[in-house]
Parts: C-alpha cells; sequence; structure tokens
C-alpha cells in the first residue's frame, strides 16, 4: 500500500512538473487574459448594452457562469493527452505495470482537478480588482467559493477522463463537442440561471437538473451572489460529489474495456 501512494505521488509530481514548468501560457491564458477579457466583456460591456449601464447585478450573473468555459476546456485540454498517449506511444501502458489501472486514473484525475482548480483560482479576484461595484460581491463566502470551485475541477476532471476513454479515436472529438458539451454548456448555466429557465418551462427546468455543469453556475452564483434564487450550495456541492464518483465509476468500467487490463 505504501509503495502505491509513493508511486501515485511520484506520478502527480512527474505531471505536475511537466505541465507547470513547460506549460507557462497556461498561468498567462487562464489565469490572466481570460479572467480580464471575460470580466470586461459580461461583466461590464455586455449587461451595459442589454440591460442598462447601472444593472450590475445582472452584469454580474452572467459573468459568473462563464466559470465553465474555464474548467471545462482545460480539463479537456489536460485530458486530451490521454487520449494521443492511447493512439500514440502508450505512456499509460509504463504507468499500469506500476501501479494499479485504477489508481493510474484516480491519479490522472487529481492533478487535472489541483491544476483546474489553481488556474480557476484568480477568476473571480481579478474581475473584482477590474470590475470594483461593477461586480457585485455584497454577500460573497470566499471559503464556499474557492471549495465550490474545487468541486467543480473536479467533476470535470472526471467527467472529461471518462470521455476520452468512451471516445474511440480523435477524429470524433470535433462532434462530441458538438453534440454533446455544447449542449451541456448552453444548458448549464452559461447565460441564464436555472430558476429563470425553471420559471419559463417547469419540464425543462427538471431536465436541465440531470446536468452536472448546471450545479457548478448554480453553487458559485449563490456562493458570490448570495440570493435564494439561486440552487442551495449544499445541494450543488453533493451533486457535483455524487456526479464525481459516477464518472469515476464509469472511466474505470470503459478504460478496462478499452485497455483490457488484469
Amino acid at each position: 500500500m505504501l509503495h502505491s501512494l509513493k508511486t501515485f505521488f511520484q506520478f502527480f509530481r512527474r505531471d505536475w512538473y511537466v505541465y507547470w514548468h513547460r506549460n507557462t501560457h497556461y498561468i498567462i491564458n487562464y489565469g490572466i487574459l481570460f479572467p480580464v477579457l471575460f470580466s470586461v466583456t459580461f461583466c461590464y460591456i455586455q449587461p451595459a448594452v442589454y440591460f442598462g449601464a447601472n444593472n450590475a447585478l445582472m452584469g454580474t450573473t452572467v459573468f459568473i457562469g462563464h466559470i465553465l468555459i474555464i474548467i471545462l476546456v482545460l480539463a479537456f485540454n489536460l485530458m486530451m493527452k490521454m487520449l494521443f498517449d492511447l493512439e500514440g506511444d502508450r505512456y499509460i501502458n509504463f504507468q499500469i505495470a506500476l501501479l494499479s489501472p485504477r489508481l493510474v486514473l484516480l491519479e490522472r484525475i487529481f492533478f487535472c482537478s489541483v491544476f483546474v482548480f489553481i488556474m480557476g483560482l484568480p477568476f473571480f479576484p481579478v474581475a473584482k480588482l477590474l470590475m470594483q461595484d461593477h461586480f457585485v460581491t455584497a454577500e460573497v463566502s470566499w471559503p464556499i467559493v474557492i471549495i465550490m470551485l474545487y468541486l467543480s475541477a473536479l467533476c470535470c476532471a472526471a467527467y472529461m477522463q471518462c470521455i476520452i476513454c468512451v471516445i474511440n479515436n480523435i477524429r470524433t472529438v470535433r462532434r462530441f463537442w458538438m453534440r454533446v458539451n455544447f449542449m451541456l454548456i448552453t444548458l448549464g448555466g452559461l447565460f441564464i440561471p436555472w430558476h429563470i429557465v425553471s420559471d419559463f418551462s417547469p419540464t425543462l427546468g427538471y431536465i436541465t437538473l440531470l446536468n452536472p455543469l448546471i450545479y457548478i453556475t448554480e453553487g458559485l452564483r449563490r456562493a458570490i451572489i448570495g440570493t435564494p434564487n439561486f440552487l442551495p450550495v449544499t445541494t450543488c456541492a453533493i451533486a457535483l460529489v455524487v456526479y464525481s464518483c459516477l464518472f469515476i465509476m464509469l472511466s474505470f468500467y470503459f478504460f478496462k474495456k478499452r485497455v483490457d487490463h488484469i
């Protein structure tokens, strides 16, 4: 058991070195440029055009939903390396020779969730620094925001690894994004909170509750804005944990079918 844990963290250290020290563009893009661009566009310009210059609450609501793009795209980019590996050098064969296949998958999810979480941490502080009163944080609970941000990263990392274990080849990636991820993002609260969808169509509201991404946007909006219009943070946190466990179990199953390990 101790040997497995040491190997687990050695793989983690290796991944951390590769992505942190050799890919500084992740820090620039996701930690600086995206928060600045999204906050100016969706927290200031777009709300002023659509809702009037004094509607900071609506701008904040719309802006928070765009954390989905940061989390999901970055998790997908990291997990795509596994798909390239499965179709190429198969470094993962070396890993599962030294460590249990399930622990190898868990290490990838753990690393991806930590990396995405760290890249997402500047998103809201940068927006507050730039937007000031245009980013409404009077009722914010930053510890809850941090917890929700990590659970969001964990869920997306588990989800993307599950999908990578299912996808047959790189050529299907584009169709998958158009047919699945684009729909999940659109109905996951990117622009429109869940209560507005539910008020418009209760049936559609219940259907969107099956979308794991809705619990990311709703939980973060409740943690930052604090109004009861959004789903409770506890509900969102539990849902993200449940979905994470589900995606992890599915990734175990599909990876076993794909690699046929012992």
